[in-house]
């Protein structure tokens, strides 16, 4: 219905927010998200982006989940 592919937001806060809304639509965060919260947007279905070799390791190594990150 909307028209688009792929919706990218700022924030995982703001993905939630929008997931909320839209249960079907790929996000995907282009801000900074903290490692900690990897499972948060593993859960919600939320796409996020790495960029830094540190969060690379840490999704690596929680990355045993059959859900993309």
């Amino acid at each position: 219905k909307l028209g688009i592919d792929v919706l990218g937001v700022d924030s995982l806060v703001e993905g939630l927010s929008v997931r909320k809304q839209q249960t079907k639509i790929p996000i995907l965060v282009l801000g900074h998200t903290l490692p900690e919260l990897f499972d948060v947007a593993r859960s919600a279905g939320i796409a996020v982006t790495i960029s830094t070799f540190e969060s690379l390791a840490y999704a690596q190594e929680k990355g045993k989940s059959k859900k993309p990150l």
